[in-house]
């Protein structure tokens, strides 16, 4: 959701053994990472929202020793075609299809991996529109169960093939995977989980951050219209303009600013979703050569819209 980006600012390796790729589209950067199993650590329920430990997603040893579908696999299984193996494929219509990430977890006792991906919008022979930052992508999935015996060879069973769960991005191409920070969990009161995935993108020069959402049910939802997985939004949590700030102090340029988020989750009574609480530090431009230090109350809570099935901020008043 560009419109919770900070003012001014506006693939991912996957986990284990499996590893995405993407071409980036205009000003926005890819970037290889890497990411480790999840095993979902719980929350605390509170009447009101307050803070709680963020749970960031550790790593199980059962999880990391299995191998992990192929991203031509997870390609193949999505879009029923061959990808030959390959990380990106043509799908038809001038669309194309690119591995974006691998994530394993636990949930109810059960063991998962899921492959993200993600598809350009169909062309229909105009080649020469030139992609914008209103041109997202439409994001994928093939989820697997892994159905092996205990002490067998570890045996992956595709439980859905989802073509649509949401859309983002820009310029054609997914924001790429964050390494330097890990996914965090949460499952919900109702069986399902409930996914922050840390990610950057580049606009103008500057590197903006956030968190993209994501909600998984291991049921089939009563509603033909759900899906498994659902995109619900991203969260800001950071930018750095080092490469088009002033660096040299001479005012010719945006003074030089650098600010991240730590992202928590509040249960809260009432919903199964929690409420996402970011807490930010660092600097950000406050006026023509003027910088201010974060603190806490540039804190956000962020609210699940049951309506418009995604999470935002409060409006200003």
């Amino acid at each position: 959701m560009k419109n919770l980006r900070f003012a001014g600012s506006l693939m991912a390796c996957a986990l284990l053994t499996a590893c995405g790729s993407g071409s980036p589209g205009q000003d926005k950067a890819s970037a290889a990472a890497s990411a480790s199993a999840a095993t979902p650590a719980h929350a605390t329920s509170s009447a009101a929202p307050k803070p709680e430990a963020a749970t960031a997603a550790n790593a199980s040893d059962k999880a990391s020793a299995i191998t992990a579908p192929t991203p031509g696999q997870v390609l193949s299984d999505i879009y029923q075609m061959d990808s030959h193996g390959a990380v990106s494929m043509d799908v038809g219509n001038g669309s194309q299809a690119s591995y974006w990430y691998g994530y394993a977890f636990e949930l109810g006792g059960k063991h998962y991996f899921t492959g993200f991906a993600y598809d350009t919008p169909d062309k229909f022979g105009k080649q020469d529109d030139l992609p914008g930052p209103d041109s997202k992508v439409t994001l994928t999935d093939g989820t697997y169960e892994n159905t092996a015996a205990p002490g067998a060879a570890e045996a992956w069973t595709l439980r859905v093939a989802e073509r649509d769960i949401g859309e983002f991005g820009s310029f054609e191409h997914a924001d790429s995977i964050d390494e330097q920070q890990s996914p965090q969990s949460f499952p919900t009161k109702d069986g399902r989980l409930l996914l922050a995935l840390p990610t950057w993108y580049l606009a103008s020069g500057v590197r903006g951050h956030s968190f993209a959402i994501f909600v998984f049910n291991p049921q089939k939802p009563e509603d033909p219209q759900d899906t498994r997985w659902t995109y619900l939004g991203d969260v800001a949590s950071g930018e750095d303009n080092s490469a088009a700030c002033d660096a040299n102090g001479d005012g010719n340029h945006m003074p030089c600013v650098k600010s991240s988020g730590a992202l928590s989750f509040v249960s809260q009574d009432g919903s199964a979703l929690p409420v996402l609480h970011v807490v930010m530090s660092g600097t950000v431009v406050d006026g023509p050569s003027k910088t201010r230090t974060l603190g806490p109350a540039d804190a956000q809570d962020y609210h699940y819209d049951v309506a418009k099935k995604t999470y935002e901020a409060p409006s200003a008043p």
